[in-house]
């Protein structure tokens, strides 16, 4: 009797937890603004402390021989959202690379992805962290979570060499512009599908609409957790520059 009773009680907690995860994703999907175009070129003493994650994965790039870009910052004024990216390309410049770092909603900020055109039009993305799922169908994307960035290099290779459909290079001038593009791309696809509307007039704040936030807390948390767990024996490896 107990047992059952025990039992019962830990699904009763189960049931809650899980209630609380999706009202709280589905408010926030709600009520958070996104933004297509956030980043700007800025004066290097406006940029934040650069991490050691920031530093190694940068380092990494140019050992690996990636041409390097410009790094950009956050365009807010705001302390709680001090992030910087750093674009890079490969050497045929078919891969763009883009090393984030510093503070997201005052939490430290550790991504670095590579992303890749294909003639097909959608975008080969690989990743090191996760992050939200993308429901445009703009985007093919892999995580490969704590990689350092020969792992994540040679990840996308292979994901270029076996997709099927040729990448297409990217210029080698104006990187943030191109990289904003790649989001109106997956923005617009979003709006288009009524995931999500315009929140601004200058059309670049974004919300999620009802049905593409019910869709952010169930299938995106449910799809975050089972990558995390098909990779649960990279959670202890040490992030770049620790």
């Amino acid at each position: 009797m107990w047992d059952f009773v025990a039992a019962f009680w830990v699904y009763i907690l189960i049931a809650a937890f899980f209630t609380l995860v999706f009202g709280s994703l589905l408010v926030v999907g709600l009520l958070e603004k996104q933004r297509v175009r956030d980043f700007a070129t800025v004066p290097p003493e406006s940029l934040p402390p650069a991490s050691p994650y920031f530093q190694a994965m940068n380092n990494a790039a140019r050992q690996l021989g990636y041409q390097p870009g410009e790094v950009v910052g956050q365009a807010r004024n705001s302390r709680a959202y001090r992030c910087c990216l750093a674009f890079w390309l490969s050497q045929d410049q078919k891969s763009f690379l883009c090393i984030a770092g510093g503070k997201l909603a005052m939490v430290d900020h550790k991504r670095t992805s590579l992303l890749s055109k294909l003639e097909n039009g959608r975008i080969l993305v690989t990743t090191d962290e996760c992050g939200m799922e993308d429901f445009s169908g703009t985007r093919d994307l892999e995580l490969l979570l704590n990689a350092n960035l020969p792992e994540l290099h040679t990840l996308h290779q292979q994901r270029l060499a076996a997709v099927g459909s040729p990448a297409t290079a990217f210029a080698s001038i104006n990187l943030l512009g191109q990289y904003e593009a790649l989001n109106e791309m997956r923005v617009k696809a979003l709006i288009d599908r009524g995931f999500a509307r315009f929140a601004d007039a200058q059309c670049n704040a974004y919300r999620f609409t009802l049905k593409g936030a019910f869709l952010n807390a169930t299938v995106g948390y449910l799809k975050g957790l089972k990558r995390g767990q098909a990779q649960k024996e990279r959670i202890k490896l040490k992030r770049p520059g620790s």
